[in-house]
């Protein structure tokens, strides 16, 4: 593309979504201590958590039941309304009454502990059925209605994921869920309902967010993911199986391990929710970034991140497994590599039909400055295809010299074998690659590597009738033998041995003649 030449402007059919105010979640280490961004409203007899700005969409966040103040229940709400650029409600459900006082009116106290006393949990639960919250439920979906929402998604945390389920028959604009460490199963078996009937009537997709204590039945293959994945294509499964309940709301923060859960959790929630609550234009897809990528238009690309249009994930994927990142680093555009990355892209990506990675495909196509652009941001230049190719066995194989030099200059495996025992000399004798078989030898590669069917880079270049190659490396295994006779003749001078036997010194010399 020539530098007067203009950008392709992005086409599209549709109102395009706003570009996120926020988007990394700035966790809190002590909840207690956050400055919530909202209010508390009450209207015809609810009450709830209100945060964010009116528009085209809103998020309802059933909590757990540790009701509507539950740890960081509202710094996540006042995330997503940023994030999603939409209204949040958090409805105030189990107030009447709540356990113990509860948390500000609500749900169970602070430091209460469900495993403690688990009769008396239950006997509290069991006064709450779904016609307890339908009232509340439908004015705090009409509040946000008459804020201009047109389309609402749904969080459901623990308990709070059974109630999830049965609004998204009540709010027939609930566009999408995420059902975090869900007990929905369980609480519907309590008040003696079907788990099977109440999956099977679920209204949206849903993206499943399991932990290690939850029930089989939310994973694939499980009754309640399978049911309203049959009905609902987009439902998706990203577990969190060595968390415990309520650790996105309540999990403890100052544990590394326990807060980078949280932030991935949170930021799962969110890529889930803004893909449903605001669908992208026609136009505004995987399928225009990946073009993006190919003709190297970093505009188009970082206008299409901004819409959060997916970069890695099975959503970025074409038919034949190869996400925007591998169109890239096929033609060698720098520019929108480093935008893919910073947006979060695997450099590491396999996909195609060969389950190549990027670095890999720069290597087929000779894309030297996106070879070395990889490698900059931390590319395995030891990774591997399905032939155990490596990126070097690539680029020799195809005759590029130019990669070779990136890749060895990376610190790549120069004697590393493939599926066949073959290493790069291999490949670039075999397709008489000249200056890369010149190359080679220069750097002292070892020439006399025998593949599984016995073959050497020599031999491989005689069956190809590569003769340059062949002489090439005729003439160095000579060169060496001579060295190697002649170390062998000094050492034997120094330690008054006989004179060494040239032939014991050779290196064979003679194919085998295996095609």
């Amino acid at each position: 593309m020539g530098e007067e030449e203009e950008k392709t402007a992005l086409i599209t059919i549709g109102e395009t979504p706003p570009v996120p105010l926020s988007w990394d979640f700035a966790i809190c280490d002590d909840y207690t201590q956050y400055e919530e961004k909202g209010k508390v409203t009450e209207k015809e007899g609810a009450e709830f958590y209100i945060t964010g700005a009116g528009g085209e969409c809103g998020v309802l966040i059933f909590p757990d039941y540790w009701g509507y103040k539950s740890g960081r229940i509202r710094e996540i709400a006042d995330h997503l309304s940023q994030s999603c650029n939409c209204m949040v409600a958090i409805p105030k459900l189990l107030s009447e009454p709540p356990l113990e006082g509860g948390t500000d009116g609500d749900g169970l106290p602070p430091g209460y502990d469900p495993k403690g006393k688990p009769a008396d949990l239950k006997r509290w639960l069991m006064l709450y059925l779904w016609e307890t919250f339908e009232a509340k439920i439908k004015t705090v979906a009409q509040h946000l209605r008459q804020a201009g929402v047109k389309r609402i998604g749904g969080v459901g945390l623990g308990f709070g994921a059974w109630i999830c389920c049965y609004t998204t028959v009540l709010c027939k604009d609930m566009t999408g869920a995420v059902l975090v460490h869900p007990m929905a199963d369980e609480i519907e078996e309590m008040n003696g309902g079907d788990t099977y009937v109440m999956a099977s009537r679920v209204m949206c997709p849903m993206l499943f967010m399991p932990v290690g204590t939850c029930s089989s039945t939310y994973k694939p293959g499980g009754d309640i993911f399978d049911q309203v994945k049959a009905k609902h294509d987009t439902s998706d499964y990203e577990p969190f199986l060595n968390m415990t309940e309520n650790f996105l709301a309540r999990g403890d923060a100052s544990d590394p391990g326990v807060k980078k859960a949280i932030v991935e959790g949170v930021m799962a929630c969110q890529k889930y929710l803004r893909h449903r609550i605001w669908p992208l234009p026609i136009g505004a897809d995987s399928d225009t970034l990946r073009q993006a990528c190919q003709d190297g238009d970093a505009d188009m690309v970082q206008e299409l991140i901004d819409l959060q249009v997916p970069v890695f994930g099975k959503d970025a994927y074409d038919v034949c497994g190869m996400s925007p990142i591998h169109y890239a680093a096929r033609f060698g555009n720098v520019q929108p590599i480093k935008l893919l990355v910073a947006a979060m892209a695997d450099v590491n990506a396999a996909g195609g039909a060969l389950n190549e990675t990027p670095l890999h495909c720069c290597a087929m196509q000779g894309r030297n400055k996106g070879a070395a652009t990889l490698l900059q941001l931390k590319a395995e230049v030891e990774a591997r295809d399905k032939g155990l190719f490596t990126a070097l066995h690539h680029a020799a194989h195809k005759g590029h010299l130019g990669v070779c030099k990136v890749l060895l200059s990376g610190n790549a495996d120069l004697e590393g074998v493939d599926t066949a025992g073959q290493t790069p000399l291999h490949h670039a004798a075999w397709k008489a690659g000249n200056e890369i078989v010149r190359y080679f030898i220069a750097i002292k590669c070892e020439i006399d590597t025998e593949d599984n069917r016995g073959q050497t880079a020599y031999d491989r270049a005689l069956q190809a009738g590569a003769a340059e190659c062949s002489d090439q490396l005729d003439f160095e295994r000579e060169k060496r033998e001579e060295a190697e006779f002649q170390m062998a003749v000094e050492e034997a001078a120094k330690s008054g041995k006989d004179k060494p036997d040239r032939e014991a010194t050779r290196r064979r010399s003679t194919t085998k003649g295996v095609a």
